[in-house]
């Protein structure tokens, strides 16, 4: 037996390719000394090393002598003052010589094409060496810079002053090892704002417009430099601090601030932009209890409002008052008022309701309700205030086992609302009872869930109303200390919490009955904390499944790595560094970072919990073609998502959690951006239709983990251990797709023939449809209303159908007038007489005058000509291969044909001998039948005319118009004019000219059937030039009319090949076959999906749409159909610090490592994690979901 070898190195995608190392190093090298390279991929001279030597150490070698040798004060002074200046005059010089007028460069700084990419330094004194080693920066921000410089040089020469710190530290030694590494940190710190700045490992913002994350380090460096400050002041102001305090404070200080390089390097200091808004989020909600922002806009406003509603609280004098502008503003600033408003209105809440109202609406939608709700708010604030001590009479425990009894049952109605319980893990039986019935349906369970929400909500503005009077009325000559202070801005926060997020309020309030039992003092300071733990908590245990599910992945056999063994043993023997990691990122809610997607964990960067800048808040972004059908669904999708939220078939989430979902072949990312009271706003991300083999893998794993969890009967979830976890069905509308392989169908000799046939059918319907459409009402005016004066003629001019009279409110008279005409020459056999339609102003009755001017004598030396069949142009490869025999044989018609001048040959007139008091409403204008035809080809055809079609269609149009023509009757009170319309015998020859004619010109004059090449050119409208374009264009105006004669033509033509395709795929032949088109004419779109109007009949929800193309690789002729129906949505919840900690890794690997290579980023698909997946629904430019909308707000009634 042959052994079994192992060679997974081999397979192995390296981690990084071998080429980028180099580029590596030197990225890692500038940013650990703050930007100075020195080390640039090509050979640089030995000044440009000097220049960036003397640029990074300078602080240092100005400041340190002055500290020496000057007084503490006055050296900081000094020594920041000078670092101002310089930075200031740098910043200057270059920006004066960029505004100089540019010169030709001398020949010796030109480098040769081999050396492209690299930079040319002529000389040390050069502009050009300057403005590589001092970049311009953004001219208003350059100050702010030169500020940071000098305060961070000023702080460092006061406190790392050699004098101080032999006083501070124990041994010389020590003193020395922090000046040196102080001032190193310094010197890295000062260098990015004069200097070229370094590529930082923490980067948010790919493209740093305004210069301001350039200023982050001084910023970082600032910090504990400004508390060693503060507190060296207040221990010198306060004798009862000890000196040990102070000194071990000054040494933890110390100690971060050298250890600054080190954070840089390893990425877990904020950018300035990320660090302020995340701060400020922070804030928003644990603080003022506020929600997790959408944008950054949106951030400041929260934050602004609750400050200027914190602001009046802290400043009234009366409890009273404070508990109750506490409790409005807390409801008002948890409600999306302008969402509700535009609720109000859709809905008709406020318009009598003219619609039926739904419990949805009465609960939750409008501004009328939410008023009611705020009324019954500042009631039970009210009432409690007014009993005091009394409201609160009832011990902490008797309120928490009522809490707890509220907790239960609605986690209870939580669990079985969905498909598997307890964490994912069981089979929920009563889901199948709780699920929606209809899009427009609600669960009977969400109205329970909403009643008793709303109801806690009431109880708990009551019960912490009544709390804080019992602790005014407990102290009532307390002063306003700090601790009166923070239990005033916890009951701001709690009164608001309680309606921004009711179902974390119950669970942080047992938390804090459970923790501080029978402990009511300093209720509301407690209760944030208790609320800051819980949310700490919940990321700590995400966290930890993070870390298991990607051991799996590197343990699993299928997915073994050559160095999986390694990072096994990494992992277990770190395993307490790694709980401090987690530890750490959970403290300052950052980004658990996977490096490379192994378990090698780092922490990120502390940034607003949506990741990404706001890039995209302003409106939709679509990437594709196929993003179409994520635009047509959201509408659909957003409401039945809503509800299950609010039923809790979501579970408890919080903001910025992630669902998946899955329908057809469609996968939409959905991020549930905010939520507060009776809203949630979410933002949809569609990724791509067309699976690669890399993301087949991701997408079979999710169609198994939803089939498990839906069609199957498994008490155990099968995929318990995997980032997505199913939660519900929703019903959504939107498109089935069928596609079909046409090859042995579209090429049959007896669909081909059914097509050529239904084809005259299908124009003659198509054109007395539009006829009776477009004509009937002004044929209505004209005909049976008083005919008066006009001003001004109305011409047909496209003579397409169009209206032949305007909506000007006057009557038309039309005659049959004589216009001159150029002489063309007839075939022998042909008599012709043209006759022209004109519109002409009446003073007089209204009649039809007919004359009719035979043309001119015609030359009997010419030949009549067969048509050859019509010849189209493509500049698709694979049309013209398969046309090449006929275009060879079309080319040696073409120089037989140009010898000979083809006639045109006019129609006979519709109305021709006729004098009748009305016009037929099908009548046909005269120029569509000035076609260059031959009318022995035509006369050779008239056996395809089918007469008792015509008639047929001709009566059943007669009957709609008669329909219309009595529903006007009732609406105006007009007489009946007619029984019936004459059916005269011109009309049906202008209809057999006309469609005998197209036939000819699309099909040829021979009466064989089209080859399949040519079906799928005329369905998808592209017929190219005539063989005789020449001819045409020295006659435009016949050239006209064949062009617009030939944009009818691919509409009938599409009617009678999916007539025939509908014959031969479901076999038999139609009984009815006007009934089909008319359905085709309502209720189908027939074109090519690169057609635009393919785009916007899926926009408008056409319900059917059907197209037939060519699949040039496979070479087979294929369908698309697409059926418009309500469809079963699964909806999945992913990890949301798993996807966090991807695409923080993301947007380390791509934007700092240039780890873009198709081996790194296409082909590593990893099931358990999803990992292609999350890594395509990222924001652009890291992520490439096709479709991506603005920040969608939907309320239950919506």
């Amino acid at each position: 037996m042959v052994p079994r070898t192992w060679a997974p190195a081999a397979m192995d995608a390296p981690l990084l390719n071998e080429y980028k190392h180099e580029f590596v190093f030197r990225r890692l090298l500038a940013t650990a000394l703050g930007g100075a390279r020195f080390k640039w991929g090509f050979q640089v001279p030995y000044h440009v090393h000097l220049i960036q030597v003397l640029l990074l150490v300078w602080p240092a070698l100005v400041s340190v002598p002055m500290s020496v040798s000057l007084p503490t004060a006055m050296a900081s002074l000094v020594s920041g003052g000078t670092t101002f200046a310089v930075i200031l005059l740098a910043h200057w010089f270059v920006w004066v010589s960029g505004r100089r007028k540019r010169v030709a460069p001398s020949p010796r700084d030109v480098l040769p094409p081999s050396r492209e990419g690299e930079v040319a330094f002529p000389g040390i004194c050069s502009r050009k060496t300057w403005e590589v080693l001092v970049p311009r920066r953004f001219f208003p921000v350059h100050i702010l810079h030169c500020l940071a410089g000098g305060l961070v040089c000023g702080l460092a020469t006061k406190l790392l002053d050699p004098r101080v710190l032999k006083l501070n530290f124990n041994t010389p030694l020590e003193a020395y090892f922090i000046l040196v590494f102080g001032w190193l940190t310094v010197c890295i710190t000062v260098h990015p704002l004069l200097g070229m700045p370094p590529s930082e490992l923490a980067t948010f913002r790919p493209l740093d417009r305004w210069d301001i994350n350039q200023m982050s380090r001084a910023v970082h460096a600032s910090l504990p430099l400004l508390a060693e400050l503060a507190l060296e002041t207040i221990a010198e102001d306060s004798s009862h601090l000890s000196s040990l305090n102070t000194s071990l404070s000054r040494r933890l200080l110390m100690d971060a601030f050298i250890s600054l390089p080190f954070l840089w390097m390893m990425g877990v200091l904020s950018p300035l932009e990320a660090g302020l808004f995340w701060a400020a989020e922070q804030t928003l909600v644990f603080a003022l209890g506020g929600p997790t922002p959408r944008s950054n806009l949106r951030t400041l406003l929260q934050l602004l409002l609750g400050a200027a509603s914190l602001v009046p609280v802290l400043l009234l004098a009366s409890s009273f008052h404070r508990v109750i502008f506490a409790a409005a503003s807390g409801y008002l600033l948890s409600t999306d008022l302008e969402g509700a408003w535009t609720s109000m209105k859709k809905n008709g809440i406020c318009r009598g309701w003219t619609e039926k109202p739904t419990l949805w609406s009465l609960l939750l939608s409008a501004p009328p309700v939410h008023g009611l709700w705020l009324a019954a708010c500042l009631l039970a604030a009210w009432l409690a205030s007014r009993l005091g001590p009394a409201a609160a009479s009832a011990p902490l425990t008797e309120l928490a086992a009522g809490a707890l009894a509220a907790f239960v049952a609605s986690a209870a109605l939580h669990e079985i609302a969905k498909v598997f319980s307890l964490a994912g893990i069981f089979r929920n039986n009563f889901y199948n009872l709780m699920k929606i019935r209809k899009p427009g349906g609600c669960f009977s369970i969400a109205s329970v869930q909403l009643l008793l929400t709303r109801s806690l909500s009431l109880l708990a503005v009551f019960a912490c109303a009544g709390v804080y009077q019992t602790q005014i009325s407990a102290s009532p000559g307390q002063t306003r200390n700090l601790s009166w202070y923070l239990e005033t801005i916890g009951l701001c926060r709690t009164l608001r919490w309680v309606w921004q997020n009711p179902r974390a309020f119950q669970l942080e309030f047992l938390l804090h009955c459970a923790i501080f039992y029978r402990q009511p003092e300093m209720f509301f300071s407690k209760l944030v904390a208790v609320s800051l733990l819980r949310d700490r908590a919940g990321q700590a245990l995400n966290k930890l499944y993070v870390w298991f599910i990607l051991m799996r992945t590197i343990s699993s056999s299928k997915k073994r790595k050559s160095y999986g063994s390694c990072v096994l043993l990494i992992n277990l023997t770190m395993f307490p560094v790694i709980l401090m990691v987690l530890g750490a990122s959970c403290l300052l809610s950052a980004p658990f970072l996977p490096l490379f997607t192994l378990p090698i964990f780092l922490m990120g960067f502390p940034r607003p919990s949506r990741i990404w800048p706001d890039s995209f808040a302003s409106g939709p972004v679509r990437n594709s073609s196929d993003s179409v059908f994520y635009e047509q669904a959201v509408p659909s999708v957003a409401p039945g998502l809503t509800r299950a939220f609010f039923a809790g078939s979501l579970g408890y989430i919080m903001s910025n959690e992630f669902f998946l979902l899955r329908f057809e072949d469609r996968l939409i990312w959905v991020v549930l951006s905010e939520m507060g009271n009776g809203y949630v706003r979410w933002v949809f991300k569609g990724l791509e239709l067309q699976e690669t083999s890399c993301h087949a893998v991701e997408a079979t794993r999710v169609d198994s983990i939803f089939q498990n969890a839906f069609d199957a009967e498994d008490c155990i979830n099968g995929y318990a251990c995997h980032t997505l976890t199913p939660l519900c069905e929703i019903p959504v509308k939107a498109y089935s797709d069928v596609r079909n392989v046409l090859t042995g169908v579209i090429d049959s000799p007896e669909v081909l023939r059914a097509i050529r046939e239904s084809f005259i059918k299908t124009i003659v319907w198509v054109l007395m449809r539009h006829c009776l459409d477009t004509r009937w009402e002004d044929w209505r005016r004209t005909v049976f209303e008083p005919i008066g004066s006009v001003d001004s003629p109305a011409k047909d001019s496209s003579g397409t159908g169009k209206s032949l009279a305007e909506g000007d409110g006057r009557s038309r008279q039309y005659q049959m007038e004589e216009e001159p005409e150029k002489p063309v020459h007839l075939a022998p056999d042909v008599e012709n007489e043209v006759v022209v339609l004109k519109t002409m102003e009446s003073k007089d009755e209204g009649r039809w005058a007919h004359r009719l001017h035979p043309q001119g004598p015609h030359d009997d030396s010419r030949e009549s000509r067969t048509l050859p069949p019509l010849r189209v142009k493509d500049d698709q490869t694979w049309i013209d291969e398969l046309l090449a025999e006929d275009e060879q044989r079309s080319k040696q018609a073409m120089a037989k044909e140009h010898k000979e001048r083809l006639p045109p040959i006019q129609a006979p007139s519709p109305n021709e001998g006729e004098d009748k008091g009305k016009r037929s409403i099908f009548a046909l204008p005269s120029d569509w039948h000035k076609i260059p035809v031959e009318e022995r080809a035509i006369t050779s055809h008239n056996a395809l005319f089918p007469s008792d079609w015509f008639h047929s269609v001709h009566r059943r149009m007669w009957q709609s118009l008669r329909e219309r023509w009595k529903q006007r009757r009732k609406e105006s009170g007009e007489e009946d004019p007619a029984s019936e319309e004459d059916e005269y015998e011109d009309v049906e020859s202008g209809y057999r000219h006309l469609a005998l004619a197209c036939d000819v010109l699309v099909h040829g004059d021979n009466h064989d059937p089209p080859s399949s090449v040519q079906v799928l050119k005329f369905f998808s409208g592209n017929f190219g030039d005539l063989w005789n374009a020449q001819w045409l264009l020295d006659r435009p105006e016949l050239r006209n009319i064949i062009i617009k004669a030939y944009r009818r033509v691919p509409i009938s033509d599409r009617y009678s090949v999916k007539l025939s395709f509908d014959t031969a795929l479901l076999g038999g032949t139609c009984d009815s076959v006007e009934e089909s088109l008319q359905e085709y004419d309502q209720q189908w779109f027939l074109g090519t999906e690169t057609d635009g109007e393919w785009q916007r009949a899926v926009l408008t929800e056409v319900p059917n749409l059907f197209s037939i193309g060519y699949d040039p690789v496979k070479k087979n002729f294929t369908s698309h159909l697409l059926l418009l129906r309500s469809l079963n949505c699964w909806v999945g919840r992913l990890n949301p610090e798993l996807v966090k900690g991807l695409w923080a890794n993301q947007g380390l690997e791509l934007l700092y490592l240039t780890n873009e290579d198709e081996e790194r980023y296409s082909i590593q698909a990893q099931p358990l994690i999803l990992r292609n997946l999350t890594v395509q629904a990222a924001d652009p430019p890291l992520g490439y979901p096709v479709f991506i909308t603005s920040c969608v707000g939907h309320y239950p009634s919506s």
